[in-house]
């Protein structure tokens, strides 16, 4: 895949989440920045057809402001397959959750805090610091500006989020806060899942077949090296992971300041 090469694809366009009755999931959703958009229906028979579930289904799509990706999909079957990966680990195969940009993860973690004190079924991980580019520049603390983020995971029977909030620099088309939400939320920056494929082949489909741009190749996260990775995907001593990251192929490889949410 060559940058610059025309494609018909311009980044994950959407998240599809299955719930059990949509208006309390789309009063949630309403905080950080959503809107309902356009709503459909399908058959028994058709839903089958396209998505192999035996069920009629009613889907809502939720917009962010005038964002053309990182949108929300509410799926709501009648006969559900299962009850999903509830509060399981993150580091399961096939484990899948969306990132959000925010202005202010601590007043996320307020919510998370009450919710916990409500009795609420919830799971967060502290909002720990984390450079993630030029890892091996050192700033001097106190001297020279820090550049990084605060990373945070929000796990919920129905939903599986991360935030992370950015010190010291911007990327103006990665993530679009929508600033009169009640969170300070853009709409989702990545998705991501976990596979399990040492021979690669797997990935290839996503640049080769899809035509996104392939930005990041095995980028090694462990244990040691991350305190947000280890505790959001619940490393134990010695245990690692690899990232690839595929972005819109208007993205860059080489210039972070011109990369572009909507990356998987």
């Amino acid at each position: 895949m060559n940058q610059g090469q025309e494609t018909s694809i311009e980044g994950i366009y959407e998240v599809c989440i299955g719930v059990k009755e949509p208006i309390s999931a789309i009063q949630y959703w309403e905080l950080f920045g959503y809107r309902v958009g356009q709503e459909g229906e399908l058959s028994q028979a058709a839903a089958y057809q396209l998505y192999g579930v035996n069920s009629s289904l009613r889907s809502i799509r939720l917009y962010h402001q005038d964002i053309d990706h990182g949108l929300l999909r509410l799926m709501i079957w009648q006969n559900p397959t299962n009850e999903g990966l509830g509060m399981g680990s993150m580091k399961v195969k096939g484990n899948r959750w969306a990132t959000t940009l925010t202005d202010d993860v601590l007043n996320i973690l307020n919510h998370v805090e009450e919710a916990k004190a409500a009795g609420w079924e919830i799971r967060n991980t502290y909002p720990h610091w984390e450079v993630i580019y030029n890892k091996e520049n050192k700033s001097r603390p106190f001297i020279e500006p820090v550049i990084g983020v605060r990373e945070m995971l929000l796990l919920q029977p129905l939903t599986r989020q991360v935030f992370f909030q950015r010190f010291g620099y911007t990327l103006p088309t990665y993530g679009n806060i929508n600033k009169n939400s009640a969170l300070k939320t853009s709409q989702f920056t990545h998705m991501g899942m976990v596979i399990q494929d040492d021979s690669k082949e797997t990935l290839k489909f996503y640049d080769e077949v899809l035509g996104l741009l392939r930005v990041r190749d095995d980028v090694e996260t462990s244990y040691e090296s991350s305190l947000a990775g280890r505790d959001i995907f619940d490393l134990q001593s010695g245990e690692k992971f690899y990232v690839t990251a595929f972005d819109d192929p208007r993205s860059s490889s080489t210039n972070i300041f011109a990369a572009r949410s909507g990356r998987l």
